[in-house]
């Protein structure tokens, strides 16, 4: 008897996740290589329903069956009271989500593609610290439930990311990029260049004045507005009666330029997958579109809880049970250049990365942050780094009023951002 009949005979229902996978790691320190290793992982998670309530138990590695059974029924004892099947059988999208070539990808070529993107750095600037990182992962997956679902899904992932730090006395300059991919891509020139543009700028450290000016947040910045939106909009916060977004879909709440959608279905792409961590059908979901709130991200209990539908949008790993989360985040472009944005700018402020995202009242949709690398703008030029800078705002007031968003957008794990500029934000010099 299979370990989903014996979950059957011994609750009211039951969901069974088990997860194959073998990953590849090499990483380089100080520009020379530190590790590289092999790593085959085999997980089972399940989860039942009894009396009305969730149990759930997980083991990596080979496991005494019943020995998982008995700890997920003993534990839906002191579970939490639902009100929710677990997934029937459904028709689930096609997506690519598996690539052959990371199987074939060797760890001699991972060695060989680390080391060129840290030979290129170290011919920048002596002194420079240089860490890279490779990885590679083919995962298989199957979830069955005992309402009859049975899916299977492949994935596979690629990534480089590679970090420089440069320490002259106080300053220290940190820089990073990465690339990720389901297939094989050689990132090693996006990597190299993406860092080295942004130390010859960092290299002229210019005097700055603060006070109410344009800026600019570049895609890797941008979680710095949409982070307070993505909590409000998390079925979790809603269940919890705390989100101000609460009862307002299908309201205008920020300016007509700004739609952004959740995408688990962009080809090729880590976030991607056919169904979500509980079985949903995944689906494009718009979050915003043209400034009207259109959907949350609900798994099946934050659905329950709030009287509402699952937007297949469960995430889980195998030692923690499912929660409402986004996969490929992508805000709609616009039609201006980003180079025709800066050129307007008479004095501004380029956000490059930022200490501490999350400070502030998530709730509220405050932000109050450090920068850790940010580019002074002068007469609709970057002209050289700034340094004791911070911005604070509130995300429902400022996305109100989108100046500007660029038509370029950029790849950066599962997001996909343009550039968008806010024309008076309040920027601190300390």
């Amino acid at each position: 008897m299979s370990l989903l009949e014996k979950a059957k005979n011994q609750s009211d229902s039951a969901e069974l996740l088990t997860v194959n996978s073998e990953s590849l790691s090499v990483s380089f320190t100080a520009g020379e290589i530190k590790s590289s290793e092999r790593k085959d992982t085999f997980g089972t998670a399940l989860r039942v329903i009894k009396d009305g309530r969730i149990g759930f138990s997980s083991a990596i590695g080979i496991e005494n069956e019943d020995l998982l059974l008995k700890n997920a029924i003993e534990s839906a004892q002191f579970g939490d009271k639902v009100d929710f099947s677990f997934a029937s059988p459904a028709e689930p999208a096609e997506v690519e989500t598996y690539h052959e070539s990371i199987r074939n990808l060797s760890i001699e070529k991972m060695i060989e593609m680390g080391r060129a993107v840290a030979d290129k750095l170290k011919k920048a600037e002596e002194g420079l610290q240089i860490d890279v990182g490779l990885g590679r992962v083919v995962s298989n997956s199957a979830l069955q439930t005992t309402n009859g679902l049975e899916l299977k899904e492949t994935e596979s992932s690629f990534g480089i990311g590679a970090g420089i730090e440069r320490i002259d006395g106080n300053d220290i300059l940190m820089l990073y990029h990465s690339g990720q991919s389901v297939k094989v891509e050689d990132f090693t020139d996006e990597v190299t260049t993406k860092i080295l543009e942004r130390l010859e700028i960092s290299r002229n450290l210019v005097a700055f004045e603060g006070g109410p000016m344009p800026v600019i947040f570049p895609p890797r910045a941008m979680m710095t507005l949409l982070l307070p939106l993505l909590q409000a909009i998390n079925g979790k916060t809603l269940a919890q009666g705390s989100s101000p977004l609460e009862g307002k879909l299908e309201e205008k709440l920020f300016d007509e330029k700004f739609t952004l959608y959740d995408n688990p279905l962009v080809p090729l792409k880590p976030a991607s997958s056919s169904f979500d961590g509980e079985g949903i059908p995944c689906r494009k979901m718009a979050i915003v579109e043209k400034g009207v709130l259109k959907n949350y991200v609900l798994d099946l209990k934050t659905a329950s809880q709030t009287n509402m539908k699952s937007t297949g949008s469960a995430r889980r790993g195998l030692t923690s049970t499912p929660s409402p989360g986004t996969s490929n985040l992508v805000m709609e472009p616009g039609n201006t250049s980003i180079n025709d944005i800066i050129s307007d700018i008479e004095k501004g402020l380029w956000v490059d990365t930022v200490l501490g995202l999350g400070m502030g009242n998530l709730l509220s949709g405050s932000f109050s942050n450090t920068l850790g690398v940010a580019f002074k703008i002068e007469n609709g030029k970057l002209t050289g780094r700034v340094k004791n800078v911070s911005i604070a705002g509130n995300i429902y007031e400022l996305l109100k009023n989108i100046t500007a968003i660029s038509k370029e957008t950029e790849w950066l794990g599962s997001l996909c951002m343009p550039y968008l500029m806010l024309e008076s934000l309040p920027v601190v010099v300390k």
